[in-house]
């Protein structure tokens, strides 16, 4: 079980578990187990919920990249705490989180000021104020994929790559 394998490896850095059928308590015992994760990847994961984000956020402090995509039932809670107690995320995936909204984006924004690349695609919840989070806090951002995202503006698009040269909006 994932649970076993968490247990046995304690230095484990990297996992992906990417449209795997895990729930929150393989993520618990991860967190739990393997202080020195920095990525994981749960993309497509649609049991995990914000107990599990949580725990990692009580937990996985090395944390700098984090793949959600797809994740209905996370929410802004879950986000915040992880922004709070993960400041060196640099990669985050949101991409069709239906449940986030700008307060979890702007909580990253202010919280995670190494953050280089978010995804936030398809996410219908999100708007120029979290763009302007992210200009005011996130100096280091290179991508920023806000595709389907309807209530974004172009004006606040444009303000954010004027004051990051390096930015690529996808």
């Amino acid at each position: 079980s994932l649970t076993a394998l968490a247990q046995h490896c304690p230095t484990l850095t990297t996992l992906d578990l990417s449209t795997c059928n895990i729930t929150d308590a393989a993520v618990i015992a991860f967190s739990l187990n393997c202080p020195t994760l920095r990525r994981l990847f749960l993309g497509k994961c649609d049991l995990i919920t914000d107990a599990g984000v949580i725990a990692l956020a009580q937990n996985s402090h090395e944390l700098t990249t984090l793949a959600l995509s797809g994740s209905q039932k996370v929410t802004d809670a879950a986000m915040i705490s992880l922004a709070q107690t993960c400041p060196a995320l640099t990669t985050l995936g949101l991409e069709c989180c239906c449940n986030i909204t700008d307060a979890a984006v702007i909580a990253v924004a202010q919280n995670c000021p190494a953050l280089t690349t978010l995804n936030v695609s398809g996410i219908k919840h999100i708007t120029d104020a979290a763009v302007k989070a992210l200009a005011q806090n996130c100096s280091s951002l290179t991508t920023l994929a806000v595709r389907r995202c309807d209530n974004i503006s172009r004006k606040a698009l444009n303000a954010l790559a004027r004051n990051h040269s390096a930015l690529m909006l996808n």
